[in-house]
């Protein structure tokens, strides 16, 4: 990015140096990342040992302090190279990182919740098979997926922006799984929870359908049944497209529900 441009060489080194230079809280959580990077074609034991010490050193960074310093960190690249910064450069194994960063954050909860502990176990399992697929396989790249991890890591705060920094529980929930259909590809686990979720979100719906402020009010009620009518035509669920629609039903429901 600053190649001929010793301006931005200068400018760019001295970031990197305020917040990457030894003994610095985002030094010592970009070790992780590095441990991962560096360590491929290595057997599954050894993948498995190095994922326990990357488990006992996350836990032992201070989060707090950490996230202060990446927001103090996009706010410096900002003002320094602009705000278009992040959507103009691309990461390189942007995907990777994501991974790994997500995999901290689990490791940092150190939560008993049942679809927190599995979304960690399915993480594990894919910086695993990175770490133990030699380099030549150009397809053991976790940048090689089809759909961008790195947005659906960022997708939460987009959102809870959009609705004023609050999530309903089911909208999380809808988050999260696309986060991980992004990171294991698995369309077909993917496909049956939205399609679940589209028939249960109708299912509620419907149900709202008997509520007095629907029976009195004609255009209310027609409101609805088209609401309805468009979420069952809702199809090809595993689009970023299509997540953000169920996400705006997730909110539809809860408003009626609130105004029982």
């Amino acid at each position: 990015m600053v190649e001929r441009d010793p301006d931005g060489y200068l400018q760019a080194v001295g970031i990197i140096k305020k917040y990457f230079s030894e003994g610095q809280p985002l030094a010592r959580e970009k070790e992780i990342f590095d441990v991962v990077s560096a360590n491929r074609g290595i057997s599954e034991a050894s993948a498995r040992k190095i994922l326990g010490q990357l488990q006992l050193h996350a836990s032992q960074l201070d989060s707090k302090r950490i996230e202060i310093k990446k927001s103090n960190l996009i706010k410096d690249v900002n003002y320094t190279f602009g705000q278009d910064f992040f959507s103009v450069h691309r990461v390189p194994e942007y995907r990777l990182l994501a991974s790994v960063q997500m995999l901290v954050e689990r490791y940092r909860q150190n939560t008993t919740n049942l679809t927190e502990d599995v979304d960690r176990i399915q993480l594990e399992e894919a910086l695993i098979r990175f770490m133990t697929t030699p380099v030549h396989n150009k397809n053991s790249s976790a940048s090689g997926q089809k759909v961008d991890g790195l947005v659906a890591s960022l997708a939460m705060r987009k959102f809870e922006d959009r609705y004023s920094g609050v999530l309903s529980e089911s909208q999380k929930k809808t988050i999260r799984r696309f986060m991980n259909y992004s990171m294991t590809s698995n369309k077909e686990q993917f496909m049956r929870e939205m399609e679940e979720e589209k028939q249960s979100l109708l299912q509620k719906i419907k149900e709202s359908r008997s509520l007095k402020v629907f029976s009195e009010d004609k255009v209310m009620s027609t409101r609805l049944d088209e609401a309805s009518n468009a979420l069952a035509k809702l199809s090809n669920l595993t689009s970023e497209d299509s997540v953000q629609e169920l996400l705006l039903y997730h909110r539809l429901v809860a408003e009626i529900d609130s105004n029982e």
